[in-house]
């Protein structure tokens, strides 16, 4: 958690830290003509199909069965599969950069179009050489060292921004930042290789044990993983697009810079999540339905109160907040800003719960809810525009989740894990509702009612939130059954003992007891023979 808070918080800063940065160096324009050539070229993420994911899944549930053979000829099997993914995608954007014209069909005006072809490949190249380096990363994922593997990924991000800054401060251009963003990930990936070489040999990829059988098997689940992607970047990305090639590059700095403060409820749902993940598919490979069940019930009240608490908090302190931000130079839309916090606290609930899909390669029904979301988004975007403006992409947002993933990604997950559908999704709902009116309400006071500077006032708005929020979640959002659990997790945390945790921990309602060999740190499952 720590590790992954820090990821969030240097994501943060670095948007925090960009936008103005962006705006005073390059303009307006030209820093909405970056965005929109890095919109397009985020598209080649999809390339992989998913393989990614699917096979970090399968090297962590291989490792919590002691199944060598099986880790190494999934790690194997996917590293070939990027390598020559990779290949393959550099030649055709090659091909593509020279031939086609896309900036003139972008609206590029301010980057010259041979200019901006150079940059949309080094821009690919950067895209598929991180893909491939994720996957030898993901070797400590696997293993349970989340915390490595976050840390990696915290030192390239750190990286990109101080070769961000060092390019825009001494006045670079666009040609100059794309191709210094590819250093950081060549360097630390061969960093990482030889410390792999050096401490786990054995779970590196070997050439001779790639096999097209084990690329076969994760086909299935590494499209439907791929169809995950594609939707994410659809629903976030083409809405950029279709705004430059309709209003331009100035529409285009503002929905992105609005986008990216309240995207702060995205990061913390997103650290909350991938905390879990490891965990999740460790506990389904051991067959813990029990302690599934209350880590998602735990996950999905963590989330929808901390987006809550920071959807009111930025209610009434959000435009001050842009203003600040980018020194003026962005003009902030408080309809637009508050559209995108309803757009994001919405998704909290149904973006917490399908993490059990996604961590079991069980995300085929879900990578057709978020294809269906994402189109429907793109479409009433493009409907719309006309007639909202730049309104019209939070407004598509909720529209098309509305349609398709309020209501069926929390009824599969509660089906995967086999807890009570109607209990789960009435909780969940009333949680997020009664919280967003607490918090805009304690908001609103806290505006009205207390003088001093804003960053202050912010801070007091925040914490008096996310307290409110965090009181409604505990007597709504989880049952006794969690609250009791919780209390006792944190009191064995604290003072190491706590007869209920410990009782729960021991009994035969986990199902699985994991045990760890300590002479090599590799986990021992032992089925409880007791459990059904």
């Amino acid at each position: 958690m720590g590790a992954i808070l820090f990821g969030s918080v240097l994501n943060l800063l670095g948007n925090v830290l960009f936008v103005p940065l962006f705006l005073s160096h390059w303009g307006n324009t030209t820093y909405g003509e970056w965005m929109a050539l890095s919109a397009v070229v985020a598209y080649l993420s999809t390339m992989d199909l998913g393989m990614n994911m699917a096979a970090v899944n399968e090297m962590t549930m291989a490792y919590a069965k002691q199944d060598l053979r099986q880790y190494r000829s999934v790690q194997s099997s996917a590293l070939a599969f990027y390598v020559l993914v990779t290949l393959v995608i550099l030649a055709v954007a090659a091909v593509a950069c020279i031939f086609v014209p896309f900036p003139v069909w972008l609206g590029i005006k301010s980057i010259p179009s041979h200019i901006a072809a150079i940059v949309s490949w080094l821009l690919a190249a950067r895209l598929m050489l991180q893909l491939l380096a994720v996957q030898v990363w993901g070797i400590y994922r696997s293993m349970g060292d989340l915390a490595r593997f976050e840390w990696i990924w915290n030192t390239v991000t750190l990286a990109g921004i101080v070769i961000t800054v060092l390019v825009l401060f001494t006045g670079g251009n666009v040609l100059e930042l794309a191709a210094w963003g590819i250093v950081p990930v060549i360097v630390i990936t061969a960093i990482v290789w030889g410390l792999l070489l050096h401490s786990n040999p054995q779970l590196l990829p070997r050439q001779s044990e790639a096999s097209l059988a084990a690329m076969r098997r994760l086909i299935k689940p590494s499209l439907s993983f791929g169809l995950i992607t594609v939707a994410i970047l659809l629903a976030y990305h083409a809405p950029v697009v279709l705004v430059s090639a309709s209003l331009g590059g100035a529409a285009v700095a503002l929905l992105v810079g609005t986008r990216t403060l309240t995207m702060i409820m995205g990061n913390v749902i997103g650290m909350l999540t991938n905390a879990f993940w490891p965990e999740v598919t460790r506990l389904h490979a051991i067959g813990a339905e029990a302690e599934l069940r209350i880590g998602n019930r735990c996950l999905s009240a963590a989330t929808v109160v901390s987006s809550a608490a920071l959807a009111g908090a930025l209610w009434f302190n959000g435009a001050s907040v842009i203003r600040t931000w980018t020194n003026g130079k962005l003009e902030p839309d408080v309809v637009l800003l508050r559209l995108f916090l309803i757009a994001l606290l919405l998704q909290a609930p149904w973006l917490a719960c399908s993490l059990i899909s996604t961590a079991t390669n069980r995300n085929r029904r879900l990578s057709f809810l978020r294809a269906g979301s994402a189109i429907l988004t793109v479409v009433a975007t493009a409907i719309l525009l006309p007639h909202f403006g730049i309104r019209a992409v939070p407004i598509a947002v909720i529209l098309g989740e509305a349609i398709a993933c309020y209501h069926f990604v929390l009824k599969d997950t509660c089906r995967i894990i086999r807890d009570c559908y109607w209990s789960f999704a009435v909780r969940i709902w009333a949680t997020t509702t009664l919280s967003f009116c607490a918090a805009t309400v304690v908001a609103w006071i806290i505006q009205h009612g207390t003088v001093g500077p804003e960053p202050l006032r912010w801070f007091e708005t925040g914490t008096s939130t996310m307290i409110v929020c965090v009181v409604i979640g505990w007597f709504i959002a989880l049952r006794a059954q969690e609250r009791s659990w919780l209390v006792g997790l944190l009191q064995l945390t604290w003072d190491g003992h706590s007869p209920m945790a410990e009782k729960y921990i021991s009994s035969s309602h986990g199902l699985v007891q994991v045990e760890t060999n300590l002479t090599d740190g590799s986990p021992t499952n032992q089925a409880d023979p007791a459990a059904p």
